[in-house]
């Protein structure tokens, strides 16, 4: 296209409305960094490995573990996206990470998790879940910066504006605006079983209530999120076919 048109400020909103692709993917990219960042929080890990596991310093040793194998699940996501489509690959991928999320929590709930760093084979299996969920949870995260752009090439094919500043400017104030309220989520949620005026510690004692919330922060939540990724990915129309059509649409508008 030839010049790039001025954005107003109402036309975030216009954008926001009519855009069905963007609307889709802030719901998809949205839940999932809010329950990621809630169950990556400091204090969920204290709660999860310091009192329910009852060793902390397993969380690190763990976490050393997912570096490499995550970084070659992320290829293998970018490879299937590029294969099959990003859609698919969110919802293959999310739908991956709910099975694995709900596995460890399964091994919490009916397994004895204080085995974990101690007993070889409930640590192995631990590990093996713990990065297949890592690496099925990096990947949709990962697609997030290329379904912008596909959105703002669908905003082209749909109305002829080409603002993919606009686009990048949205995510990121999504984004800090997650990250800063995910903090809030919590401190509120633990205030509701006595952690008003102190954050837990490894030296408390294990409740119900806090093995309830642990759970809920850590498990609970990342599995809603991504089941928000999978119904955002259901209704978005930014299907492999239809890229294909907005690019040959935007090809002749360049020509």
């Amino acid at each position: 296209p030839g010049g790039k048109p001025k954005v107003r400020l109402r036309d975030y909103w216009d954008i926001i409305k009519g855009n069905r692709g963007l609307q889709m993917l802030i719901l998809a990219a949205s839940t999932d960094k809010l329950a990621s960042t809630v169950a990556n929080n400091s204090i969920v890990g204290i709660m999860v490995f310091g009192i329910i596991c009852g060793n902390y310093a397993v969380s690190g040793q763990i976490s050393a573990y997912t570096a490499i194998p995550t970084f070659i699940l992320l290829i293998l996501g970018a490879t299937y996206a590029g294969r099959m489509g990003q859609r698919n690959a969110v919802t293959v991928f999310s739908a991956l990470a709910i099975l694995f999320q709900a596995l460890i929590l399964a091994m919490f709930v009916f397994g004895d998790p204080t085995q974990i760093g101690s007993n070889a084979v409930v640590t192995t299996v631990f590990i093996v879940l713990f990065v297949l969920r890592a690496g099925c949870m990096g990947v949709p995260s990962s697609l997030v910066i290329p379904m912008i752009a596909d959105c703002a090439d669908y905003e082209l094919y749909r109305t002829g504006r080409f603002v993919p500043g606009m686009m990048g400017t949205l995510f990121t104030f999504v984004d800090q605006t997650i990250s800063a309220f995910s903090n809030t989520i919590v401190g509120l949620l633990i205030a509701t079983i006595g952690y008003t005026s102190v954050q837990p510690s490894v030296d408390d004692p294990l409740t119900t209530p806090i093995f309830v919330m642990a759970m809920f922060l850590w498990c609970g939540l990342p599995i809603l999120g991504w089941i928000c990724s999978l119904i955002g990915m259901k209704f978005t129309p930014l299907t492999k076919e239809k890229m294909a059509e907005v690019e040959e649409k935007i090809a002749v508008l360049k020509a």
